[in-house]
């Protein structure tokens, strides 16, 4: 689903707010990375590259079985040489 990282970013905007542990600015920040998650072309805010990275990792390492799908294979074999993986 195209619309997943919007949907998620707006579905923890609230649950963030409830737990009162992040500011305003926190929140803007975790959800707007969370809404340029599936931008792996454009680079973002370090946070927002962070979560792209991870979000390539997961879905990468969690069935090492499967091919890499076409659009995580760049960004990682840029994790394999950064990580030494």
């Amino acid at each position: 689903d195209e619309k997943h990282a919007e949907e998620s970013a707006d579905a923890v905007m609230p649950i963030l707010a409830k737990t009162g542990l992040f500011s305003v600015c926190e929140i803007g920040n975790i959800t707007r990375a969370i809404a340029n998650h599936s931008d792996k072309e454009n680079v973002g805010l370090p946070l927002d590259e962070v979560l792209k990275d991870a979000d390539v990792l997961q879905h990468v390492l969690q069935n090492t079985t499967l091919p890499i799908r076409d659009k995580y294979e760049k960004r990682f074999e840029k994790l394999k040489k950064e990580f030494s993986l």
